[in-house]
């Protein structure tokens, strides 16, 4: 017996180490153990399948070893010893860290990673079993075979009695929608899919055993199978548009506003400007208005100075003597202040202006006289 007949003898068929998984993956892709490494990094094989840890002395297997897989992984990564903690060390000394066949097997497969045939021969549930426990539909006729026992492909003619039985069974269930089809298809056709869930729950109902094992637990993490990935792709882009049509609207939205606010802008400095203008035309038109104002009090007060004050004989008169003569000057320094006194607005007829002077001279020639001079000193009209 050689060394690697006593070691396969000693993994009793079902574990797997870590470090001769590196191995058997490189010799099957035919690539160096740091590539397989590599991979393993890249998909995360680690946190997809259980770590598990298998005593030296007495070949216990138990869940654990995460550490001291990962530190084998990392040296295999580098091609170089690297340092261990303390733990990885204690668990080193009494137990190498590994998987289950099996369930590495189905991770590889998920991965993309070839299967090194090693691992598809040990004992428990087949490896196809496996694959068809992470799918959501499954074939009529491969549901057939399934429950014949045989796997899918080996037992699929019409002229397996089982396989016919099973196959009208499942096609009649589907009829009857008791079993969903996938898209709605005919149960009629022997190519339709049927629902796994379904299939199972229709087998416990009527006391038949879906060979099948239960899918593993869903964690927290994303599904990484191709199926999972599908069906997250679709909902990721479903998602992408729907965020894309949210992204537009908003996007118009933020555009109208932002041109509303433009519009408000742009009215709200012009209004301004022109009530700056306005503002500066009215305190203009105020100023020239209180101007204005001013200058016709001053020509009223003018006006009212000249009216009263009667406009000097320009002719040397100093020598002149004579009661007519005073009478005369008497009439047209008094004229204003009597005109001024009158309830009447309009200038004084001669007529009126006479029969002042008669009563105040007493003398109806110095009267008439006098009248004359204060006509033409004052321009008064000459008739009534």
């Amino acid at each position: 017996m050689g060394v690697r007949d006593l070691l396969a003898k000693h993994d009793d068929e079902r574990f797997i180490s870590f470090t001769d998984l590196l191995d058997v993956v490189a010799e099957a892709e035919g690539v160096p153990t740091k590539e397989v490494a590599r991979a393993f990094s890249v998909c995360h094989l680690l946190h997809k399948v259980e770590v598990q840890l298998r005593k030296y002395d007495n070949n216990e297997i138990s869940e654990g070893g995460f550490a001291l897989a990962f530190h084998d992984l990392q040296e295999a990564i580098s091609n170089t010893h690297i340092n261990a903690s303390a733990d990885v060390l204690s668990e080193a000394r009494h137990a190498e860290a590994g998987f289950l066949r099996q369930e590495v097997a189905v991770t590889l497969q998920e991965c993309g990673i070839t299967v090194p045939p090693c691992l598809l021969k040990g004992r428990g549930t087949p490896l196809w079993k496996h694959v068809y426990a992470v799918r959501q539909w499954v074939g009529l006729q491969a549901a057939a075979s399934i429950l014949t026992g045989k796997e899918p492909g080996a037992a699929d003619s019409d002229d397996h009695q089982d396989f016919y039985h099973w196959r009208e069974a499942l096609k009649d269930a589907a009829n009857s929608q008791l079993i969903a089809t996938r898209d709605g298809e005919s149960a009629l056709l022997n190519s339709i899919e049927l629902s796994q869930a379904d299939i199972r729950n229709w087998c416990d109902r009527n006391g038949f055993v879906w060979p099948i094992p239960m899918p593993a637990p869903l964690s927290d993490a994303p599904s990484t199978t191709w199926i999972s990935l599908s069906d997250n792709l679709t909902e990721v882009s479903r998602e992408r548009d729907t965020l894309q049509a949210e992204l537009e609207k908003v996007t118009r939205e933020r555009d109208e506003a932002r041109a509303e606010e433009a519009r408000r802008h742009e009215s709200w400095q012009l209004e301004s400007q022109m009530g700056e203008i306005i503002t500066e035309d009215r305190n203009q038109e105020r100023a020239r208005n209180s101007k204005l104002s001013a200058e016709v009090a001053r020509l009223q007060t003018e006006l009212t100075r000249l009216q009263a004050t009667p406009t000097p004989i320009t002719k040397d008169h100093s020598a002149i003597q004579g009661e007519t003569f005073a009478a005369l000057l008497e009439a047209v320094n008094d004229y204003p202040a009597w005109a001024a006194a009158r309830t009447r607005t309009e200038p004084p007829l001669l007529k009126e202006v006479l029969s002042w002077l008669q009563g105040k001279t007493k003398d109806d020639r110095t009267a008439y006289v006098a009248h004359r001079v204060v006509a033409e000193h004052f321009a008064l009209k000459r008739s009534c």
